[in-house]
């Protein structure tokens, strides 16, 4: 008896140790999950970065891979605006290509305040995925501290599944 008690607690506990853990909810959509990478000399980020991870810009823009972009993911940098008090980002990307060229997909952008700790807009662009086409757009935040970090957050949606392609920060 000991022995069925002590293996039944045995697969109890390696059942409880199998469940999963998911992220807390954001505002944007995330009706089905996959994975989502920030790949490359900058790589993903599925939380806010640290705020002692500063981009410089005169090192160049910062450039990132999105593979598999779906929910979401944070860049892994924090970027101060120009002295106009301005970033930008940009994307080129494609979308699957056995989707039909009438689905429409909206890249969402949000811009998060390090020191508000929120999103405090977001913009985007819609983009027709084709057989290999890629679509290139960039979004300007203006109206910025230029003492204020912030980072930004992209993810996708309206029936879109999965995006892959570039990004890039630049003031």
């Amino acid at each position: 008896m000991k022995k069925i008690t002590s293996l039944m607690l045995a697969l109890v506990m390696s059942l409880v140790l199998c469940v999963p853990a998911f992220a807390a909810e954001n505002e944007f959509p995330t009706d089905t999950v996959y994975d989502d990478y920030l790949t490359e000399t900058v790589t993903r980020g599925i939380k806010v970065p640290s705020a002692d991870k500063v981009w410089d810009f005169s090192e160049g823009r910062y450039d990132g891979v999105l593979d598999r972009i779906r929910t979401g993911i944070y860049t892994n940098y924090c970027f101060y605006p120009n002295s106009s008090g301005k970033l930008t980002f940009g994307w080129t990307v494609r979308g699957e290509s056995h989707l039909v060229e009438t689905t429409s997909w909206k890249v969402l952008v949000g811009i998060y305040d390090m020191s508000e700790e929120a999103i405090i807009e977001t913009k985007g662009g819609d983009f027709h995925p084709g057989e290999g086409v890629f679509y290139t757009e960039s979004v300007t935040f203006s109206g910025l501290d230029t003492n204020t970090k912030y980072c930004f957050f992209i993810s996708v949606y309206n029936e879109a599944r999965q995006i892959w392609g570039n990004c890039w920060v630049s003031q």
